[in-house]
């Protein structure tokens, strides 16, 4: 069900029975909250902590609460998480049954709800705010209205753009292509781990990326149309692609080393090739 989903939007999917497994989830291209990299940037795991009313994670095992354990559902909303899988039974307006699976072996269902207040993966909110004095991002998060404004740590971005959710153009993992329009200047805010190697182009003109709602992306646009790619690109992968040339080069210039010694010794000319290059 789930797979079916995910090939109309991108979403999150928090599972709080362990029924999907990480790499069972995947395979069939559905993320889970405890894949989005908490246990990778230590920003991620903090704003796991605060999704609950107590945590004990750590960066090398994620606690597993039950749905009554959430105490921040904006974080969730953030995170885009769309769909919970639990063995508790959900009311109230903010969820949907959508599926039951009978338990196995004896165990208790498992029911998949539809989170009605969750946020896309992209998305244009009128402008970036900094919280009050001695007061940091993860502090205000929980009771911001995330529509209406990102929030940074500091140089906050006027704007009055109307809030819009975004489809991505183009969706591949790290390299995200966004073609909207705004009337007016806002910041776009995209659902990826924070990290600065991250890229944003508007029609191939570089743009900044700021950290924003304390682990995600956000970048500042301006009135009109806007083809917005953003990627990432880390740099130790410019360095080792800059270190495989050298060393092939070396390489080259080695062999050619040893067939000109060679044919000097044996007094034969060069290869024609070797010549040339």
């Amino acid at each position: 069900f789930l797979a079916e989903q995910r090939t109309s939007e991108p979403f999150r999917v928090l599972d709080t029975t362990g029924t999907l497994p990480q790499q069972i989830a995947a395979k069939h291209g559905i993320e889970l909250v405890a894949g989005y990299h908490p246990g990778v940037y230590g920003h991620q795991l903090e704003l796991y902590q605060r999704i609950w009313r107590e945590d004990a994670s750590s960066i090398i095992e994620l606690e597993r609460h039950r749905p009554g354990d959430i105490a921040c559902p904006a974080i969730l909303d953030l995170m885009n998480v769309k769909y919970i899988v639990t063995h508790d039974t959900l009311e109230g307006e903010g969820f949907k049954e959508v599926q039951q699976h009978p338990g196995n072996n004896g165990r208790h269902p498992v029911t998949t709800y539809r989170r009605v207040g969750y946020l896309p993966r992209a998305y244009v909110v009128a402008e970036a705010h900094v919280p009050p004095e001695n007061s940091t991002v993860l502090d205000v998060l929980c009771d911001s209205p995330l529509q209406e404004y990102a929030l940074v740590a500091d140089t906050p971005h006027e704007g009055h753009a109307t809030y819009q959710p975004l489809s991505a153009k183009e969706d591949r993992p790290g390299d995200v292509t966004l073609e909207f329009s705004s009337e007016k200047a806002g910041v776009v805010v995209l659902s990826e781990s924070w990290h600065p190697d991250w890229r944003a182009y508007d029609g191939g003109n570089p743009l900044p990326v700021r950290r924003v709602n304390h682990g995600q992306l956000g970048v500042h646009i301006g009135p009109g149309m806007h083809q917005l790619r953003i990627c990432y690109v880390p740099w130790d992968f410019y360095l080792g692609l800059a270190i495989s040339g050298l060393t092939a080069l070396a390489l080259l210039i080695v062999g050619v080393v040893q067939v000109a010694r060679k044919s000097k010794r044996s007094g034969t000319a060069l290869p024609s090739s070797a010549t040339a290059l």
